[in-house]
């Protein structure tokens, strides 16, 4: 039966307590830690799943959505590109062309 107070620092024990809440003195030296038994069912072959998991790490863009975002950007390049080539380029001599039929008569 432990004491109301602890005998190293003097501090107030609870009534079921075996060590001290101050300064963790063991009180209760009556045994060592018990080691209990395995109940039966689960003694035998268990069936184990191995699960693997990635590390999540958080304000850190997954690659995944670089790759994407990356593949957008280089389709709305092309698009921008082809576009730019067509609206200063091709245009303005398929006008001129056809302008130069319409002036002619022919």
């Amino acid at each position: 039966m432990p004491a109301d107070s602890c005998p190293r620092c003097g501090s107030d024990i609870p009534e079921a307590g075996r060590f001290c809440p101050n300064c963790g003195l063991a009180l209760d030296q009556s045994g060592d830690t018990v080691v209990d038994e395995l109940p039966p069912d689960e003694t035998g072959t268990v069936p184990v799943h191995l699960v693997t998991s990635r590390p999540r790490l958080f304000g850190v863009t997954p690659p995944e959505a670089i790759l994407v975002l990356g593949l957008v950007a280089l389709g709305a390049a092309i698009v921008l590109t082809v576009g730019i080539v067509l609206v200063v380029g091709v245009y303005p001599q398929f006008f001129a062309r056809v302008g130069e039929l319409a002036f002619r008569g022919g």
